[in-house]
């Protein structure tokens, strides 16, 4: 288990547990991808390292000034296999969660007994733990067009370099937020392929290979 937050009230580290790689500070601190409350959200894979949640967000202070807030959350294997790696739906759950979203606004405030406890009552979307957000009959998900941006996101995984595509590229009028992302994850069968490489919805080909994501949804 470990978390890193960054930013949000400056630009400076706000927690660490446990060991991270060196990751840019002005990738961590850069809006780009951050519009208005937007979330730009996404699965890290760095060489030696797990795998983790990415989060991030523009956030603005008291006094009017705006910052990016990142936070990068490795909950351990126990937590990804419940999941499915299904980074999305662990943002969902994280974020329907009170105590979660206290990760966004006051991360200092978790120990590490804490944090623990928060991502252990988290539980995945539908009665399969195992296979991610089922397939449901939301008539919003094209088929012709999610298998298309399927197809393209476990072809991504192996890539040579950082693929960075607009949602428009598969028809989506903007990018997909975290809940319809964990549905269309969960029709993919394995969740190696959900995870695949590494990716990230909302940044740029810098953000990517910094963060360890091999497919980008840039709608910059």
């Amino acid at each position: 288990m470990r978390l890193l937050a960054h930013g949000g009230t400056s630009y400076s580290e706000r927690h660490r547990v446990g060991v991270w790689p060196d990751i840019p500070r002005h990738v961590l601190e850069a809006t780009y991808g951050l519009p208005g409350e937007t979330l730009s959200y996404g699965l890290g894979v760095l060489e030696s390292h797990p795998p983790f949640l990415i989060v991030r967000q523009r956030q603005i202070t008291g006094s009017g000034r705006s910052y990016a807030f990142s936070l990068l959350l490795d909950p351990g294997p126990v937590v990804w296999g419940d999941f499915g790696w299904n980074a999305a739906d662990l943002l969902r759950a994280l974020l329907d969660d009170e105590t979660g979203r206290q990760l966004l606004i006051q991360p200092e405030s978790f120990t590490v007994e804490s944090l623990r406890q928060c991502l252990h009552r988290l539980r995945p979307s539908g009665p399969d733990s195992q296979s991610g957000v089922p397939a449901d009959d939301d008539v919003s998900l094209d088929e012709e067009r999610v298998a298309n941006f399927l197809d393209c996101w476990v072809g991504a995984a192996f890539a040579d370099e950082t693929i960075v595509a607009a949602p428009g590229a598969f028809c989506f009028d903007a990018r997909p937020d975290h809940a319809r992302l964990a549905r269309m994850l969960g029709r993919l069968p394995q969740p190696c392929f959900r995870a695949g490489s590494g990716w990230l919805v909302g940044g740029s080909s810098a953000h990517g290979q910094s963060l360890g994501a091999r497919f980008v949804l840039d709608d910059g």
